[in-house]
């Protein structure tokens, strides 16, 4: 969710990242040796979730979009589907509220779509049928999906099925908020631009309506102080992706925290025990380890691939690769559904 802002564009080929800059982000990295002992031992249960998530996404998700499983974007799909699956999944045991994988991917699947319909709708074009469905949300699903917007729909539709919006009214409303806030970011800026710290307020505000969605589909009615939590954990999230998303951003030529150089991998970490923080007051201090050290895996992740890309762009990609995708191939791939 990254506001579509004009920003300098970067050189046609941009510098390989210097020593000196890897040199930043390890001592970033070294500030908190505390984390670090946390990453190795969530791998493995990690791993086990995505392989669920995978065979849960082929049964539940590829069938709906264009071309099934062997479709182009069913394959592309695939790792931000169990990505975002994954983040449903864990936060349902975190709170005791199960969730099947099949809809926790489902989940996971429709927010990559619906990301990806705003990030190709720069004027605003083409997300009528997205704009519908929030609006009412019981509107028919195309038929024959050919756009983001349009294979997001088909997903809301599914997801609808599973998670009716009157047993879940507070997913429901954060959606109407989110959608809101997505087509306000489209909108021209203006002359100003907006600062550094506006542009974090920025992603909290959306990554926290974001997370609110999520939650709500576990969480029918969460109460305030849950609602609190969700809301700096969705926060959190969306910098995280901000930082990761640094070189893809730049060639996008979008104005983000991270590529106006206000979001060092520290004030993540601060960001981090603040969550903790809040989620320990709720379920203690046991479960909510388990669930953030998912966090810290991928915060650990996110600071490797800056490290070892700097801000060099990832080159593109082809279709992704068959069978089921590991945590690592998860939180270093970066690159927008086509």
């Amino acid at each position: 969710m990254n506001d579509p802002e004009p920003f300098p564009a970067p050189p046609a080929a941009p510098a390989p990242p210097s020593p000196i800059g890897r040199c930043r982000v390890l001592c970033e990295a070294l500030r908190v040796p505390g984390q670090a002992v946390r990453l190795l031992p969530t791998l493995p249960a990690v791993n086990a979730d995505c392989r669920t998530l995978a065979a849960a996404h082929a049964s539940a998700v590829a069938p709906l979009l264009p071309g099934g499983a062997d479709g182009a974007l069913g394959r592309r799909l695939l790792p931000w589907a169990v990505k975002g699956g994954l983040l449903v999944l864990r936060y349902a045991r975190l709170t005791g509220h199960p969730v099947d994988p099949a809809t926790a991917v489902l989940a996971g699947a429709f927010t990559r779509l619906y990301d990806d319909a705003f990030d190709e709708a720069r004027g605003g074009e083409g997300l009528a049928v997205l704009d519908r469905l929030v609006a009412e949300p019981t509107t028919p699903a195309p038929q024959a999906p050919g756009t983001p917007a349009e294979s997001a729909a088909v997903l809301f539709a599914a997801l609808r099925e599973r998670l009716p919006a009157d047993r879940h009214p507070v997913s429901y409303g954060a959606l109407s908020q989110l959608h809101a806030a997505q087509h306000a970011s489209l909108r021209p800026p203006g002359d100003r631009r907006p600062s550094a710290p506006e542009l974090v307020r920025a992603s909290r505000h959306k990554g926290g309506l974001g997370m609110l969605v999520l939650g709500g589909l576990v969480q029918p009615a969460p109460a305030p102080a849950q609602r609190k939590a969700l809301l700096a954990l969705g926060g959190f999230l969306q910098l995280v992706d901000d930082y990761e998303d640094l070189a893809v951003d730049l060639r996008a030529g979008l104005r983000t925290a991270a590529t106006c150089g206000n979001l060092p991998l520290g004030a993540l970490y601060a960001e981090l025990s603040h969550v903790e923080a809040l989620l320990a007051a709720l379920y203690g201090p046991y479960r909510t380890r388990r669930f953030t050290d998912g966090l810290v895996c991928w915060l650990h992740l996110a600071a490797v691939t800056r490290l070892v890309r700097g801000r060099t762009p990832p080159s593109s990609a082809g279709p992704a690769a068959a069978g089921p995708p590991t945590v690592t191939a998860l939180f270093t791939r970066r690159e927008v559904i086509r």
